[in-house]
């Protein structure tokens, strides 16, 4: 694994639709709208139901340490027409 401290996620990803960005905490509320819909969670191996308080925040904190390590990057996925947060990417390196 390449060592990344201290070093932010920078890149952002665009097309003519979406932004690709790096999570900021303050779209914990939005997180925790998707998150929180039962048919979301029931497709996705990863997220809890229900989805409590300050889990989107835990969660989008843990971005950062994760990418230093090189252990992953995860990705806001933004509709660039309304700049609405409609889901999430992650890259897992192995």
């Amino acid at each position: 694994m390449v060592e990344r401290k201290g070093n932010p996620i920078k890149i952002k990803i665009e097309t003519e639709r979406l932004l690709l960005r790096p999570f900021e905490l303050s779209d914990g509320s939005r997180v925790k709208e998707l998150a929180g819909d039962r048919a979301i969670a029931d497709t996705t191996l990863n997220i809890p139901h229900p989805y409590k308080g300050g889990m989107a925040e835990e969660w989008i904190s843990s971005h950062q340490p994760k990418f230093e390590t090189g252990e992953s990057v995860d990705y806001a996925i933004i509709l660039k027409a309304t700049q609405k947060l409609i889901g999430a990417i992650g890259l897992h390196y192995q």
